[in-house]
């Protein structure tokens, strides 16, 4: 079997793909690294040991994170505080992986580490590549209010999500979805696109495919990118304001006029129009097609 060096986060996404992983017993984990601040060297992140003579905890994870499930599944977990450090490479020669796997990590993987695997490495990223690039697809994916997406698993190299893709699976994201339900769902998609295509690696026939000219790139959000348009359809500032709610950050509407509001949580929308509302408690707020409801 391959042995896997699996980089990701504390969040959902990662936990997600890794539990998928591991209950599909399809390959032996070689490391995991989690993404972290502090000393540039790797700590390696040891399970609490329990006080002599407690009575044993029988569920002592209600949510785990990839740190509970590696310690679980005697996997070594290290903490990654710069992973362009050498001594981060270095601490993983010994085991020798045949594939890196990155499932949501917030740091540039150095040619060093890119090196190390005997297959190189694959990334999963939730949206159909070469769109929406960057740190944040869903954002951006709701964003631009598309609700036909994907995820992609690619093969990394050099650039920022721009290596060749392996394979790719389409998602219809419905209108008014949470964030989080939609990472959720587009984490389970991922993780099912990694067990399929470690499958293909093992047995040599894994494509590579050319990312296709085009597509685009997008940064980290800053607080513009929470300002709205009223010259936006209500339709896809509903699903903008649904999607990202859980980044618990205000948004601003930019009427017409000049004039502001700050809106917390979009509540209904109509096309038709606000003599033909829905019921709804909030605000309504004309766009350039609809109304919408929010709440400040």
């Amino acid at each position: 079997m391959l042995r896997l060096l699996f980089l990701g986060m504390l969040g959902q996404f990662s936990r997600i793909v890794l539990e998928r992983l591991l209950a599909a017993n399809t390959a032996v984990i070689a490391n995991i690294g989690v993404d972290g601040r502090g000393d540039p060297a790797p700590l390696q992140l040891l399970p609490p040991q329990p006080p002599v003579g407690s009575l044993p905890i029988l569920n002592p994870y209600q949510q785990p994170s990839i740190i509970q499930l590696g310690w679980q599944a005697q996997i070594p977990v290290w903490q990654v505080g710069d992973v362009q450090a050498e001594a981060v490479a270095a601490s993983w020669q010994a085991p020798r992986p045949d594939v890196g796997i990155v499932a949501c990590f917030s740091q540039k993987i150095p040619q060093q580490l890119l090196d190390l695997p005997r297959h190189g490495w694959l990334n999963l990223h939730p949206s159909l590549l070469p769109h929406f690039r960057g740190p944040e697809p869903l954002f951006w994916t709701f964003r631009a209010g598309v609700q036909q997406t994907g995820v992609t698993l690619h093969w990394l190299d050099a650039g920022l999500d721009t290596g060749a893709i392996a394979l790719q699976k389409e998602l219809t994201l419905p209108l008014g979805i949470d964030g989080l339900e939609a990472e959720r769902q587009t984490a389970v998609l991922c993780a099912q696109l990694l067990i399929d295509g470690l499958d293909q690696l093992a047995n040599g026939r894994l494509p590579r495919i050319p990312q296709p000219p085009g597509g685009s790139y997008h940064s980290f959000p800053t607080a513009a990118d929470f300002e709205i348009p009223t010259s936006w359809p209500a339709r896809r500032t509903f699903h903008f304001m649904r999607g990202t709610s859980h980044w618990q950050r205000p948004y601003t509407i930019l009427l017409s006029d000049g004039e502001k509001i700050v809106a917390k949580t979009a509540v209904a929308y109509s096309e038709k129009g606000e003599e033909e509302a829905v019921v709804a408690r909030g605000q309504a707020i004309q766009f350039s097609s609809g109304v919408l409801w929010v709440t400040g």
